[in-house]
């Protein structure tokens, strides 16, 4: 255990310049006590008021403190969820947050949770802040983590995983708080900060994190600008892998396959590069990728199979169930620059579009089933045939026909986590896919790059759509106004074919109130001869 010393840093603020372009700066001391699985924390947050309006009070995510009571939120959604595991936790493996100090410019300040909520803080601040000032923050309090078993951050026998567990103010856009309760999502919307911290653990553990980081003994100091958030892993052993690609490291613990360290590199260069090539430029010098995102969102068709059965090779595995969480990471850190309030199904659906594109590019050839698909009586099949991509649309068909699908542009605590995890990524990046195909010329794939490229400030979608209006004749209103809007289907039938000397006469019947293009083929030896 280490000794509860109070450590106190001295730092020096800068307040000069153009307050309207600064990002918000937090600067931690953190002591993590082993034995009672807390931390210590002493923090100072430098708030900018970059709105219109005048503030009158502060609001703090704690989403630590959600884990504190069987009627914030989170317990709600576990309720919800049908897991009996939080409801019945004893007291030692739930979480909670305890505020020591709170100042407000040096003075002493009362704080209280916003509209009972468990996982908000409301600041007073002694006048109002108006646009373009600013406001320091100092605060002293004690994190309880909670067992990993919940939501697979927090203590476990092998150490530590900690993501969204310190205090950090709430997004103010739109002359209202951008409030997020913690509900085992993954997804806090936050405004990118500058950050400084200074960990400290025992000597046996070793750190990981997401920001750039050097340590000193059992001090760790970690430091970056433009940061939405701070991932940290402490572990005995030490578990992350950092490999020297370009244009920047990767470090991860996902190391479900084995193969030679050598090939991985080479392989994550080349998904590096690919989606550099289509999105744009990482900005951070490291990717972080812990296996927690991938096993809380795993690679499906993959890892449903028997571990006897291997219908896929181990480059494969590897090469798809990296890309699928990188890639995710990737756009992550580029919507985190941007600033953008662009829809979460938006993000997911290039993230899905991005890895249709990835194996249609290096595995074309794939099939569903992988190497079953030659066995003898299986190769008979209709689904033997299909096309490894084929397997988003087959979910996405299987889970609709039983009306079990929602919006997508539904909010996250609104739908069900298969739909969250699964089903609306994978009905967004089949969306952008058909899309692309109905506009032709790869209109998708530029309008993109152009959003995602754009160096002023610009809600990503909004710079999407407005792309796509500008490059083309065709009707779009269907996708923008009407596709994302519902969860309806399209039905049209064939009817009244008639055959003459050269050609065919048919009806295309729309059985559904929606208008959405629907595409005509004309197949010869299972070839398309046209469309």
């Amino acid at each position: 255990m280490i000794r509860k010393a109070t450590i106190y840093v001295f730092l020096v603020i800068s307040t000069t310049g153009n307050l309207w372009a600064q990002h918000n700066r937090i600067y931690m001391h953190v002591v993590l006590d082993t034995l009672h699985h807390s931390l210590q924390i002493q923090e100072r947050i430098t708030y900018y008021n970059t709105s219109q309006d005048s503030l009158k009070t502060l609001l703090l995510h704690d989403w630590n403190n959600a884990f504190s009571s069987k009627k914030s939120a989170l317990g709600k959604r576990f309720v919800s969820n049908y897991s009996k595991r939080f409801l019945f936790a004893s007291e030692k493996d739930r979480g909670y947050t305890r505020i020591k100090t709170m100042k407000v410019n040096g003075a002493d300040t009362n704080w209280k949770p916003y509209a009972q909520s468990f996982d908000v803080l409301q600041i007073a601040l002694q006048k109002p802040l108006i646009p373009g000032d600013s406001v320091v923050l100092q605060t002293v309090y004690t994190l309880k983590l909670p067992n990993a078993k919940f939501t697979a951050y927090g203590f476990s026998k092998s150490g530590y995983e900690l993501r969204y567990w310190y205090l950090r103010p709430v997004s103010y856009r739109n002359s209202q708080w951008q409030i997020v309760h913690h509900l085992n999502t993954d997804a806090l919307f936050q405004d990118t900060s500058d950050y400084d911290i200074v960990l400290q653990v025992p000597h046996s553990y070793h750190v990981a994190t997401n920001l750039p980081v050097h340590n000193k003994a059992n001090l760790w100091y970690l430091s970056g600008k433009n940061y939405t958030e701070v991932q940290v892993s402490i572990r005995k052993k030490r578990s992350f892998k950092t490999f020297d690609t370009e244009p920047v490291q990767v470090s991860t613990n996902l190391n479900n396959v084995s193969l030679d360290p050598a090939l991985k590199k080479d392989l994550l260069n080349r998904q590096l590069d690919f989606l550099q090539r289509n999105l744009d430029a990482y900005p951070y010098p490291k990717i972080y990728i812990n296996r927690i995102a991938y096993n809380k969102n795993r690679l499906y068709g993959i890892n449903q199979l028997p571990a006897f059965v291997r219908p896929f090779s181990d480059v494969f595995e590897w090469d798809l169930r990296m890309f699928k969480v990188l890639s995710q990471e990737y756009l992550s850190g580029i919507f985190a620059v941007k600033n953008t309030a662009s829809g979460n199904w938006f993000k997911e659906g290039i993230h899905i579009y991005m890895m249709m594109q990835y194996v249609q590019k290096f595995y074309p050839d794939e099939k569903f089933i992988g190497a079953i698909s030659k066995v003898w009586g299986v190769k008979l099949y209709h689904f033997a045939a299909m096309n490894f991509n084929e397997r988003y649309n087959f979910t996405y068909q299987y889970i609709a026909r039983r009306n079990l699908d929602q919006r997508l542009c539904m909010a996250q605590d609104s739908l069900s986590n298969f739909n969250r995890l699964v089903l609306n990524p994978y009905k967004a990046g089949m969306a952008l896919d058909y899309l692309n195909d109905y506009l032709g010329n790869d209109l998708v794939s530029k309008a993109l790059q152009y959003a995602l490229r754009r160096k002023e400030p610009a809600d990503i979608y909004e710079s999407f759509k407005n792309y796509i209006k500008s490059h083309t004749s065709k009707d779009t209103s269907w996708f923008f106004k009407r596709f994302i809007k519902t969860s309806d289907k399209s039905d049209y039938a064939l009817r009244r074919v008639k055959a003459s000397k050269d050609s065919l006469i048919m009806q295309i019947k729309n059985k559904s109130p929606l208008s959405f293009p629907v595409s005509l083929y004309g197949l010869k030896n299972d070839s398309i001869v046209y469309k």
